[in-house]
C-alpha cells in the first residue's frame, strides 16, 4: 500500500532527477508470500490442525506401526498420532481393531507376539503341541484345514483328526474340537501328510528351534510338493517289497 501510495501519488510530483530510485519498484518481481516463500500456507496450516489429513493417513496398518502401539497404549490419542504420523481418528479407529479378538489386525499382532514369546524358549524344549496348534490358528498365511493331529484315545488307540473339526459339546469353551483333547494325549501333528510335530522324536518342524535347524513350517509348505513325491516313491518301493516278501 506504501508503495503503491509513492508510485501513484508522490512520486509523479518529484522532479525527473529524483524518481530514478523509485524506477525498481515497477521492474521488481512480485513475489506471493502464500506460495513462493512458505509454501500453500492455508493447505498446510490445515494439515496440521486437521490430523485426518496426514500424509500418512491412507497407507495400510503395517506390523510394525501395530507393534507402536500396542507398546505405547498408555499414551494419549494425540501423542500416539504423533509418532505414528496418522489421524487422531485413525488411531482410534486401529485401536479398537487391536483390542477386538475377532479382528484380523488382532490376530496378526497375537501371532507375531507369540512367536516372539516362543522365540525365547530355551531350544532344548520341544514348543508344546498347544503352542504349536495356537500358532497354526493365528498365523494367516496357514490355513488349518492343511493340518490335522493324532492323539490317543481313552482306549489307547491313535485317532486322526482334523485340525479345522469344529467342537459340538454342547459345554465347550473352545470353537474347535482339538484345542479340547487334553495335550498330553496329541503324538504328533501334521502338515497334510507330512509330519511336522512329533513328541515321540522330539521333531519340530513348525518353529524349526529344537533340533537348531532353519527349516519351519514355511519351509515344509514350500517344499511339500518335492517331499510328497519322493513320498511316494518310497511308498512304493515299500509295497513292492511286501509283495515279493508275500510272493514267496
Amino acid at each position: 500500500m506504501f508503495l503503491s501510495i509513492l508510485r501513484g501519488k508522490c512520486v509523479s510530483t518529484l522532479p525527473s532527477r529524483l524518481r530514478a530510485p523509485f524506477a525498481f519498484v515497477d521492474n521488481y518481481p512480485k513475489i506471493s508470500y502464500s506460495t513462493t516463500l512458505f509454501g500453500n500456507y492455508t493447505g498446510e496450516k490445515a494439515s496440521l490442525s486437521k490430523p485426518g489429513t496426514m500424509s500418512n493417513n491412507h497407507i495400510e496398518w503395517s506390523l510394525e506401526d501395530d507393534r507402536i502401539l500396542f507398546q505405547n497404549g498408555q499414551k494419549s490419542i494425540p501423542e500416539l498420532a504423533a509418532i505414528t504420523g496418522r489421524g487422531l481418528r485413525g488411531v482410534e479407529t486401529r485401536l479398537s481393531a487391536l483390542n477386538d479378538s475377532n479382528s484380523s489386525a488382532y490376530a496378526r499382532l497375537v501371532a507375531h507376539n507369540f512367536k516372539q514369546r516362543v522365540e525365547s524358549v530355551c531350544k532344548k524344549k520341544l514348543i508344546p503341541a498347544s503352542e504349536v496348534l495356537r500358532h497354526v490358528q493365528w498365523d494367516q498365511s496357514l490355513s488349518i484345514s492343511d493340518f490335522s493331529i493324532a492323539y490317543c484315545d481313552c482306549n489307547d488307540d491313535i485317532v486322526e483328526l482334523s485340525m479345522g473339526t469344529t467342537n459340538a459339546l454342547s459345554d465347550g469353551s473352545e470353537n474347535l474340537l482339538v484345542f479340547s483333547i487334553p495335550e498330553h494325549r496329541i503324538s504328533f501333528i501334521k502338515y497334510k501328510q507330512r509330519i511336522v510335530w512329533d513328541k515321540e522324536n522330539q521333531v519340530d518342524l513348525v518353529f524349526g528351534f529344537y533340533d537348531g535347524t532353519s527349516e519351519t513350517i514355511q519351509d515344509v509348505i514350500k517344499s511339500y510338493e518335492e517331499w510328497n513325491k519322493l513320498n511316494e516313491v518310497a511308498e512304493q518301493r515299500i509295497r513292492k517289497r511286501q509283495n515279493d516278501v508275500s510272493s514267496e
